[in-house]
């Protein structure tokens, strides 16, 4: 009897064992098994997140759109660098597979290893696919936004770039720039094949011989001895074609045109609990109740104040911060801004709340893609505030507390003309001591001096933004190309 006990007990031993087996096979290759595997079934993700946060608001599926949204996704062929278009089928692909790539990351599933900033640059240059963020983006926003609830001990406080090679060997290269360095890991969400399949796909989009794509260079690969104050990764238009044909931009207010149906948008079924008022000659309008105002002018900003007391005990988490920040933005974005898109450009802290900005891209095929900003001075009491993003918006763990947003319709206008577009036709003067971290063609808005007697915005021509540290930035006017 003893003995057929015993042999029970091999076979169930046996037969778990085969289990793991098959579970580790079915994994794909994962340096660190059986250890990894067997975590992840005795402690299983916690991906309910209302679980793990029970006072969190539902989580927008959408929300990793915008928060994880590439201001800038390149691919290299081992030549030259190219802008992926944004309304491409790839990009949205593209986009999708990098969600899945944070959570490789997050979860360390795989080796991890520490590269220095110079074998980042050369990574760059191999035949890959960047993802580009405005800002590194925190862990914790990264857990939220995916609702991927089980990072290791090891995983990186945030992510700046990524960086995906279709094929390293036996698997796809990941890394990640961090703001303590670069990290290699061994990704298992996506295979090789699929990889290739779309970085082909893509190269194939862009159209690397057609006139009206740049070829693009970084700055380590034609000369970083000679521009010491920049990053090794930026790009610059060297072998490319010198010059580009650009339309102006302009922007209309729409608080006065459709101040009935935007009123409604914003307020929603609370509207009935304002009081509205004009001031100002009837240039901003102000909805007010017993906690909440919402003033709207005619320069195109909507500002919303939260107005009883903060108190510093409310802080709490940046989790439910976060999703109220984005409840709140999602709401007017959802309902009122189809165009342009949002990504996050700033993360930070003080003693009572979190604040986050975001900031647009528009475009189209025909215009091409491009990042908006905007430049506001409003007073408040004796203080000028300079608003320099889209939207800024601070919340804690009960509600969203204020936000300023640059809500306006934009188009394109029929002027067009060619402009200088090469590195070396950049009037450097200003940025000869700056820290260059990107250099970018945006079009840029006064929103206190472009405006008409019609509440429109006087059309703009691009101009060059050259980044530098911590978000500092100078945009320096293009040459014009005509006649030349």
């Amino acid at each position: 009897m003893k003995k057929e006990r015993f042999k029970s007990f091999i076979l169930v031993l046996l037969l778990i064992a085969s289990v793991f087996q098959v579970g580790i096979l079915w994994s794909g290759s994962d340096y660190s098994f059986p250890f990894y595997y067997a975590a992840s079934v005795f402690n299983p993700p916690q991906d309910n997140i209302s679980a793990a946060y029970p006072d969190l608001p539902d989580v927008d599926a959408d929300a990793k759109q915008i928060l994880l949204n590439p201001y800038r996704v390149t691919l290299c062929d081992g030549e030259g660098h190219y802008v992926i278009p944004r309304k491409s089928e790839e990009f949205n692909d593209l986009k999708e597979i990098s969600f899945l790539l944070f959570e490789d990351i997050l979860n360390e599933r795989a080796v991890r290893k520490d590269i220095g900033e110079e074998a980042w640059s050369a990574l760059v240059s191999r035949k890959s696919i960047l993802f580009e963020f405005k800002v590194p983006i925190a862990k914790e926003a990264i857990m939220w936004s995916i609702g991927f609830y089980s990072a290791s001990s090891g995983a990186p406080d945030d992510v700046h770039k990524m960086l995906v090679i279709p094929k390293e060997g036996a698997t796809v290269g990941l890394y990640a720039l961090t703001s303590n360095g670069a990290v290699q890991y061994a990704p298992r969400s996506v295979s090789v094949s699929v990889m290739e399949k779309l970085f082909s796909e893509t190269l194939s989009v862009i159209d690397i011989e057609s006139v009206n794509v740049t070829k693009y260079a970084t700055v380590s690969e034609f000369g970083a001895n000679s521009y010491p104050g920049f990053r090794g990764d930026v790009l610059a238009n060297i072998y490319g074609r010198k010059s580009t044909s650009f339309n102006t931009l302009m922007y209309t207010v729409p608080f006065f045109v459709r101040s009935a149906e935007l009123s409604y948008m914003v307020l929603g079924d609370e509207i009935n609990s304002y009081s509205r008022s004009n001031e100002s000659d009837n240039n901003m309008m102000i909805f007010k109740n017993y906690s909440n105002v919402y003033r709207f002018n005619n320069h195109g900003i909507m500002e919303y104040s939260y107005i009883p007391s903060v108190q510093p005990q409310d802080k709490g988490d940046l989790f439910v911060a976060l999703s109220n920040a984005m409840a709140f933005v999602q709401r007017i974005k959802n309902n009122l801004l189809s165009e342009p898109e949002l990504y996050l450009s700033s993360m930070s802290q003080d003693e009572t709340s979190y604040q986050f900005t975001f900031d647009y891209i528009y475009g189209d095929f025909v215009y091409g893609d491009y990042p908006v900003f905007f430049r506001h001075e409003s007073r408040h009491m004796e203080e000028t505030i300079t608003q320099e993003n889209a939207i800024v918006v601070s919340a804690n763990s009960r509600r969203t507390l204020a936000c300023s947003w640059a809500i306006v319709d934009m188009y394109f206008g029929s002027d067009s003309q060619n402009f200088q577009t090469a590195f070396d036709t950049i009037n450097v003067t200003n940025i000869s001591t700056m820290q260059v971290d990107d250099i970018s063609i945006v079009y840029y808005f006064d929103m206190n001096s472009y405006m008409d007697q019609n509440n429109t915005a006087m059309p703009v021509w691009p101009v060059w933004r050259i980044e530098g540290t911590e978000g500092s930035a100078e945009y320096i006017p293009m040459s014009s190309d005509e006649g030349n």
